[in-house]
């Protein structure tokens, strides 16, 4: 091989990564949009059939999870806490969301993805979960 050739071929391997490295995760942002942090619609069918009116998927070693408590525990807000890893069940449920991270919290009528106080304060009282 001359040097033109192994010079064009060095190009070409250098091309090729470059677009992978930069174009790649342009193409996954593409394929995989980023979800807003709060959904508004119909998530009754994510509740208990008799209980709380929150569901949280978590688990045990977040600290968003651990605010997301403390924000529940300081309102009065009864919630179920489906710890995913302590739960096979809950963990199977989870994967069945296809989310990313945790928390996700699910009211009657929002889902609310990570621990954003703002959100959370307002799907909770759109819902009327915690007073205005």
């Amino acid at each position: 091989m001359n040097i033109k050739s192994m010079a064009i071929v060095v190009a070409f391997l250098v091309l090729g990564l470059g677009a992978g490295w930069y174009g790649g995760p342009m193409v996954a942002r593409w394929m995989h949009p980023e979800k807003p942090r709060v959904q508004v619609g119909d998530f009754r069918h994510q509740l208990p059939a008799d209980g709380p009116r929150v569901v949280m998927y978590s688990l045990s070693t977040c600290p968003h999870c651990r605010d997301a408590r403390a924000y529940f525990k300081a309102h009065g807000i009864a919630y179920v806490d489906r710890e995913i890893d302590k739960s096979d069940a809950a963990l199977q449920a989870f994967k069945q969301l296809h989310e990313r991270g945790v928390p996700v919290i699910f009211t009657p009528s929002h889902e609310v993805r990570g621990f954003d106080r703002e959100g959370l304060t307002t799907a909770l009282r759109k819902d009327g979960l915690l007073a205005p």
